[in-house]
């Protein structure tokens, strides 16, 4: 079995789980190739079953959401990553003694009628949007933080693929950001803490020049001619933020973004 089919026949026997995506985030450049991934962390979002009022719990959720987080991970550690080092949910990080490398992260990000996979890509399509308005965390947090640098690099050359008619930052820049990302470091072995390092020079000019002049391209063909207010849930924290978009524009960028996570790239 694949690793999406994997996570989904894990979702079904866990009490409260409604839907889950389990996306890479590559899934636009390698999707239909031969081109094999071995990945170090491996995130997965889900939807649940509500019960009862917003929670007190971390970012507002409930007791049950924070439950089924805790009982997906657990399976999915149990029946299909169990050399899993770090796991990781919103109210916990978990170091395995007998875990040898990796991190599973599980979110709940919401538990309204519409699935995991389309809540995500709706989130990654508007993206560039959050990053160029400011609201985006892993662009709050690249000063210091090698994972938001890492995501928002990986994230530019996903999204080459997914606009093709908007021109892209060119080879020898996509090459050098790719570089970069590969030497960002991860959360600690030992502990599961998350690493704070300052940014250096070179990853901050890859910010100023490469990434946002690029992401600001993306967000204003994204803004179009019927400019709405749309909300889109943050994969990586739940919350809601609101973006002025063309929704036609947004809905047909999501659609290719779940098409590629299933395997079935449309042409743009």
């Amino acid at each position: 079995m694949s690793w999406v089919a994997d996570v989904e026949d894990a979702a079904a026997r866990v009490r409260g789980c409604r839907s889950v995506v389990a996306p890479f985030g590559f899934e636009p450049i390698f999707v239909g190739s031969s081109h094999t991934i071995k990945p170090r962390r491996f995130y997965v979002y889900l939807t649940a079953d509500r019960d009862g009022a917003k929670g007190s719990g971390p970012e507002g959720l409930g007791d049950g959401e924070i439950r089924v987080e805790h009982d997906l991970a657990r399976e999915i550690v149990r029946s299909v990553l169990d050399e899993i080092r770090i796991v990781v949910t919103s109210s916990d990080t978990t170091v395995r003694d007998d875990g040898r490398r990796g991190s599973l992260y599980v979110r709940a990000i919401g538990t309204g009628p519409e699935t995991a996979t389309v809540l995500y890509a709706r989130y990654l399509a508007a993206l560039p949007v959050l990053a160029t308005t400011g609201r985006l965390r892993e662009l709050r947090d690249y000063t210091h933080r090698p994972s938001a640098r890492r995501y928002l690099m990986h994230t530019t050359i996903a999204l080459v693929s997914l606009y093709p008619a908007i021109p892209s930052p060119n080879t020898e820049h996509l090459r050098h950001i790719t570089d970069l990302a590969r030497h960002q470091r991860d959360r600690d072995p030992d502990t599961g803490a998350p690493p704070e390092v300052p940014a250096r020079p070179e990853e901050l000019a890859a910010l100023g020049d490469i990434i946002l002049p690029y992401l600001s391209k993306i967000s204003a063909w994204l803004s179009g001619p019927e400019p709405a207010s749309i909300g889109v849930v943050d994969v990586h924290n739940g919350e809601t933020s609101w973006v002025r978009v063309d929704e036609g524009r947004l809905d047909t960028i999501a659609g290719r973004i779940e098409a590629c996570y299933r395997g079935t790239p449309q042409d743009p």
